[in-house]
């Protein structure tokens, strides 16, 4: 079997130190299921030196200094063990992003870890976990302010259409999503087509409001006008 039938290589672990995805060096590592990074690994500094203190031998292996230095303080007095999960995406049926979940030792190590569903729940996961929700939480707060302003804005417009119609008054076809999209990219908006929702059939004259989904919790009405020739 070629190397590049395997599928393995979509599975990328997570550093334990950076808590980013990453693709192992060799499939040696990949099967040992390694907590750091090569990034992270090459912060660290090799020396090995031997030495005696008090007729001890001591083999030093890498450089006390940071940020190993740092990583181990983390571990020695921080306390930073590993207690529970945190999910780095959703799981149908499991957990959410940035939920925290006990599951089974067992299946956190080789499923959701491995596959990059979850990180441990550590001193310092938990940390950059909180940040990262304090982050989104502001994030989100930006993107309704941004909303609502664009809400007004497209409020005080009128899209207007000059269309065919029969003797009955009924519009030869009717105006698409794509149309309106087409006319408010015109005046400078910068919606997606998929965020406009028209609920009523756009085939007769007169005044209609279409829903413009700017966020989940902002929908805009937007008037379109449709007038004969």
């Amino acid at each position: 079997m070629q190397l590049s039938s395997l599928k393995i290589a979509t599975k990328k672990p997570v550093c334990k130190i950076c808590f980013e995805e990453f693709i192992p060096q060799s499939f040696q590592n990949f099967y040992d299921n390694p907590e750091i990074c090569p990034a992270c690994r090459k912060k660290i500094q090799r020396i090995y030196h031997f030495y005696k203190i008090e007729g001890v031998q001591v083999n030093a292996l890498f450089l006390y200094e940071n940020p190993l230095g740092e990583w181990l303080f983390q571990y020695k007095e921080s306390m930073d063990i590993e207690l529970k999960n945190i999910f780095l995406k959703d799981l149908k049926k499991q957990g959410k992003k940035n939920e925290i979940k006990d599951v089974s030792d067992g299946y956190a190590t080789n499923y959701l870890i491995k596959n990059g569903y979850a990180v441990k729940y550590t001193k310092s996961s938990s940390e950059r976990l909180d940040t990262e929700i304090t982050q989104n939480k502001i994030n989100e707060e930006n993107n309704i302010k941004n909303a609502v302003k664009i809400k007004n804005e497209l409020e005080k417009e009128v899209i207007s259409f000059i269309v065919s119609t029969g003797k009955d008054g009924k519009v030869f076809g009717s105006i698409s999503s794509k149309q309106i999209y087409e006319e408010l990219n015109k005046r400078g908006y910068k919606v997606d087509k998929k965020q406009i929702v028209i609920t009523d059939s756009l085939s007769s004259i007169g005044m209609f409001y279409v829903d413009v989904v700017l966020h989940k919790k902002v929908i805009c009405k937007l008037r379109v006008e449709l007038k004969s020739k």
